[in-house]
C-alpha cells in the first residue's frame, strides 16, 4: 500500500473563541483506503486562550503501512468581544457592567435618564457621540466601552405681577428639578 490516509477537520476553521474561556478541539476524522479506525495526532498545544491572538492546530497521521498524510491546520483565533457599559449617577444603561457579544455581532445600548434628569454625552471607546439615547455597535471583533452622563433637567418659572397681587421674587427663577 503507497496511499496515504486523508485527514478532514470538523467543525469551523478558523475556530473563534473568546478570551478567558476554555478551548474545545473540533477534531478531525482520518480515512485510509486499508486501515480504518485511524483518528490524527492533534497538536494544539500553541492555543492560549489567556491571550488574544492567532494559533495554529495541528492535524497528523501515518498507516501502518507508513503513509503519512498530507498535515492539516486550523487556525484558532482568541477574540475578546466584551463591551463594557458604564452609566453615571442620573440613569441607566440597558446591558450595565461588562457584556460578552458574539463575534462579529450587532448589540444596541439605550441610556435612559432617571425622572428630573436628561442626557448629557454618550462616549463610545472615547469619542464622545452627543446625547443620544441609543448606539448601535457594528461587526464587533475587539472590545469597546460606552458611558453615559447624565445631567439634572431645570426648569424656568417667569413670575408676571398681575394688577390685584405682587409676586416674590418678580422674575425668572432656575429651579433644578426635583
Amino acid at each position: 500500500d503507497i496511499t496515504a490516509p486523508v485527514i478532514t477537520l470538523t467543525g469551523a476553521n478558523p475556530q473563534i473563541i473568546q478570551v478567558g474561556s476554555v478551548y474545545n478541539e473540533l477534531g478531525a476524522t482520518v480515512t485510509d483506503n486499508i486501515d480504518v479506525g485511524l483518528t490524527p495526532v492533534i497538536n494544539s498545544s500553541s492555543v492560549n486562550t489567556a491571550i488574544v491572538g492567532s494559533y495554529t492546530v495541528t492535524y497528523n497521521k501515518t498507516d501502518s503501512h507508513g503513509n503519512a498524510a498530507n498535515q492539516i491546520t486550523r487556525t484558532v483565533n482568541v477574540v475578546d468581544t466584551r463591551i463594557t457599559a458604564l452609566a453615571a449617577f442620573g440613569g441607566i444603561s440597558s446591558s450595565p457592567g461588562i457584556t460578552t457579544v458574539t463575534y462579529g455581532g450587532a448589540p444596541s445600548y439605550t441610556m435612559t435618564p432617571y425622572f428630573g434628569y436628561a442626557i448629557a454625552s454618550v462616549t463610545v471607546d472615547g469619542v464622545d457621540q452627543g446625547a443620544i439615547g441609543t448606539y448601535t455597535f457594528t461587526n464587533v471583533t475587539a472590545p469597546h466601552t460606552i458611558s453615559a452622563t447624565f445631567v439634572a433637567t431645570t426648569f424656568f418659572i417667569i413670575a408676571f405681577p398681575t394688577t390685584n397681587g405682587t409676586i416674590c421674587p418678580a422674575a425668572t427663577t432656575t429651579v433644578a428639578s426635583g
